[in-house]
């Protein structure tokens, strides 16, 4: 029975509302739902709920990035990201695209001339004793030169004046600190020496540890780092071009986490504009499982440091590293 008494509670109010004006369920911030566990629901991010039950997506130019609330923030610039969490920064281009990812995280492809503004909305994983790292690259299977690529938080236009990012080569990559913020609009010019191709935008949050990590003894050991969802990038300096080298990966998994055979990628680029490698941008990667051990064979491409990846999705216990 008293299962039922929130939907009697509903109808008693219905009733009660029929003749009078303006009369609602819920309070403002909240919309009625059909549930009769809860009748009242939250305001969910960009939307707004006036007091009337309902509830409404805000308009372009307002957004509304707390829940809960009854009116939307009106943006200084007059224009909102498509979440409407978010306001465009003042100057950002009219023609500026928005790109973003699908719902199942599939990148979306679009059309870039040889100057587009392009902007997205990113969400930073935060915390005080891990180092965070957000990674962004663009490719596209029509490139066949390279790509620069200017980028800012801090201007809607940015330039070869004013980026605070800056990337480019056939598979152009920007790696974002934790210190950017938890949640942000970051905007792109992208700069192409073609006049239209398509391209594509991958962007996913690493846990480093550290950023780069100096082998130019040959071997690397680390033990117990219980680090998740691994990225890791080494580099041994002044490599001769044509420069045959072996690396031998061991990553010792938690046993008490029984997650076994878990994949491990090495990864390297033959691009020499490519340092900050990842599973989009890497065009030579040897993939194999935890608690093995997994070599590849490399040729530097230019002379210079040799930047190569490791990236694993799951606890670690020992990372153990060598050249040969």
């Amino acid at each position: 029975m008293h299962k039922l008494f929130p939907l009697l509670l509903l109808i008693l109010i219905v009733a009660a509302c029929s003749h009078v004006v303006n009369c609602s369920v819920c309070p403002k911030g909240y919309f009625a739902t059909q549930n009769i566990e809860q009748i009242c629901h939250v305001c969910d991010y960009g939307t707004y709920c006036p007091g009337d039950d309902h509830s409404y997506v805000c308009q372009d130019g307002a957004i509304a990035p707390q829940q809960g609330q009854s009116t939307c923030n009106t943006c200084d610039s007059g224009r909102s990201n498509s979440a409407r969490i978010l306001c465009l920064l003042k100057g950002t281009p009219s023609d500026a695209i928005e790109i973003f990812t699908d719902r199942y995280g599939s990148p979306t492809p679009f059309i870039v001339s040889k100057s587009t503004f392009v902007y997205t909305t990113l969400s930073m994983p935060y915390s005080t004793n891990l180092n965070y790292t957000l990674q962004i690259t663009f490719n596209g299977p029509d490139m066949d030169s390279q790509l620069l690529l200017y980028a800012s938080t801090k201007t809607g236009s940015p330039s070869a004046a004013n980026y605070e990012f800056f990337g480019n080569g056939l598979n152009a990559t920007l790696s974002l600190p934790q210190s950017i913020g938890s949640q942000f609009i970051i905007y792109f010019n992208l700069q192409a020496p073609s006049s239209q191709f398509r391209l594509k935008y991958y962007a996913k949050s690493f846990l480093s540890y550290p950023y780069v990590n100096d082998i130019n003894s040959g071997h690397f050991e680390m033990y117990h780092p219980f680090i998740f969802q691994n990225w890791m990038t080494f580099k041994k300096d002044n490599v001769p071009e044509g420069t045959t080298i072996g690396v031998k990966v061991r990553l010792l998994n938690d046993p008490s986490l029984g997650n076994n055979n878990q994949p491990v990628d090495i990864l390297y680029s033959s691009n020499p504009f490519i340092v900050n490698l990842n599973p989009n941008n890497a065009n030579l990667v040897v993939r194999g499982t935890d608690n093995q051990y997994i070599t590849a064979v490399f040729k530097q491409t230019k002379s210079g440091p040799f930047v190569f990846g490791i990236v694993a999705e799951f606890y670690l216990r020992t990372v153990q590293v060598d050249l040969y």
